[in-house]
């Protein structure tokens, strides 16, 4: 474990992606890599790795969606790499590898692109438009998420956030203020979990990229990293809403838990989420074509209360110090501290665990469908 590769530096982790993995790959029938730009010269990388002989069945991997998230997907792929990839039969499974999905977001270690945007608010179906007021409870919190003015205090702002935190959730109550705080939301493009008006480059792209995998093979396993939500130092298994079965089924299949699907009942349900984009097209373009398509989460701060309200607070606060300001540069450095330490650490704690909740779900998953022996 004390040789997976852990960093939160953007050159590092491209560096990392762009040799160490490549070379890690080692030999396939042909092995191609292509960068798409997006803004400032930064670009979505992704490898193509064909077998010597028909494809039978495709495993994809995909991160950095969530901009800084992506830095856990570097381990995950370090994870993957010495452990499974030996593992895995070249004659006949093709490999497909892309991350990140937000480069601009990794960079500069935001959740969102250059545009404010949410991606993983913004994979709706061709055909489906969106109501722009669909979350009005965002509307009603408005006070409490968008704060238009720059953080003052960082141990006074945190203390009136807590009291306007209970204050809304008892005047709102808890649903509507967790639906307000994730689901997604398109009138406010300042705000949280934006949805954008028009589509992302990033999600045009990702569109075409998941049509031409889904057409390149009939057997298909496709694992997104993310992290930020879910218990503390655990990764859980989080499925789409469309997804057939229900999360006991999978925990057995996979000998893994916690495994949720994304809905209001089990984790949050969200609107334009890309997972549940690729259940919603497949079946409609690839209608012969099986499928598994999953996200991996990993916990940081946990789900009690407190940790909630601290991983939320940090949110709103890197949020709005992002477009307002804050009262001086050590306050904006803690604000970017704590945001940070929702969704990446540095501690060995997490590290390990992260290490073996990936080897463990891995395991079942790729055992499962027959991926490896």
């Amino acid at each position: 474990m004390g040789d997976v590769f852990f960093t939160d530096v953007y050159e590092s982790a491209t560096r990392y992606f762009r040799t160490s993995f490549r070379k890690a790959l080692g030999n396939w029938k042909q092995v191609s890599f292509h960068q798409h730009p997006v803004v400032d010269g930064l670009t979505i990388d992704s490898y193509r790795c064909e077998p010597f002989l028909q494809t039978k069945k495709l495993l994809v991997i995909t991160g950095g969606e969530h901009g800084i998230e992506g830095y856990a997907g570097i381990a995950f792929l370090d994870v993957f790499q010495r452990e499974f990839l030996p593992l895995i039969d070249r004659d006949r499974i093709g490999l497909r590898v892309l991350l990140p999905i937000n480069p601009w977001g990794m960079k500069h270690h935001r959740r969102v692109n250059e545009n404010n945007v949410d991606l993983n608010r913004t994979f709706h179906p061709d055909s489906s438009p969106v109501d722009r007021k669909v979350n009005r409870a965002y509307t009603d919190a408005l006070s409490l998420v968008q704060e238009e003015k720059p953080v003052r205090g960082y141990n006074l702002t945190r203390f009136r956030f807590a009291c306007r935190y209970l204050w809304m959730a008892r005047k709102l109550g808890f649903k509507d203020l967790k639906k307000a705080l994730t689901f997604g939301q398109f009138q406010y493009p300042q705000g949280l979990y934006y949805g954008g008006t028009q589509i992302q480059p990033s999600t045009a792209y990702m569109k075409r990229y998941f049509d031409e995998v889904f057409s390149s093979c009939e057997d298909i396993v496709h694992l997104d990293i993310h992290t930020g939500a879910g218990p503390k130092n655990r990764m859980t298994i989080v499925n789409s809403a469309f997804s057939p079965g229900s999360s006991d089924d999978y925990e057995r299949l996979y000998g893994y838990r916690p495994v949720v699907k994304a809905t209001n009942d089990e984790f949050y349900a969200m609107i334009g989420d890309m997972i549940d984009y690729i259940y919603q097209m497949a079946p409609v373009k690839f209608p012969n074509t099986k499928f598994y398509s999953t996200c991996f989460e990993y916990g940081l701060i946990g789900e009690s209360p407190w940790g909630k309200l601290k991983s939320r607070q940090a949110i709103v606060q890197e949020n709005q110090a992002f477009h307002h300001g804050a009262e001086s540069k050590s306050v904006h450095r803690l604000i970017r501290k704590r945001f940070d330490e929702v969704f990446y650490s540095h501690s060995e704690d997490w590290h390990t665990a992260m290490v073996e909740d990936t080897r463990l779900a891995l395991s079942g998953i790729l055992r499962a469908h027959g991926f490896i022996a």
